[in-house]
């Protein structure tokens, strides 16, 4: 009889720490810049990983992949597609401290900015 005690509880215990991980993800209000990067007016659901470099940033933007590349080569000096992998692309500053992934996301995009280092 212990022993069904003990596993119903640990089954309990369980599945209720499986459920708070599929709780929605932490958003902060999306910055106009991050790390001297413009972040597109339309970006939401923002979520900031490290304040200090390096430093991440992930946000949705309704506006098509394409425009969002555009964004950031005329917004950001040296920034230039260097891979294209099953719909997402990786773009890079010539100095490689600045990464952004623009991946499709349902009707507009997902993107993924890293600032690994400080900008010149």
């Amino acid at each position: 009889m212990r022993t069904k005690t003990y596993s119903l509880i640990a089954a309990t215990l369980l599945s209720a720490a499986s459920l708070s991980v599929a709780a929605a993800p932490v958003t902060v209000a999306c910055p106009s810049d991050f790390h001297k990067l413009t972040v597109p007016s339309d970006a939401k659901q923002c979520q900031q990983f490290d304040a200090t470099l390096p430093a991440t940033l992930v946000f949705y933007s309704s506006t098509p992949q394409q425009s969002l590349i555009d964004h950031f080569q005329a917004s950001y000096p040296g920034m230039a597609v260097v891979a294209s992998v099953q719909g997402r692309t990786l773009l890079t500053a010539n100095n490689d401290n600045v990464r952004v992934i623009i991946s499709p996301d349902n009707k507009g995009s997902q993107v993924d900015m890293m600032v690994l280092g400080e900008q010149e």
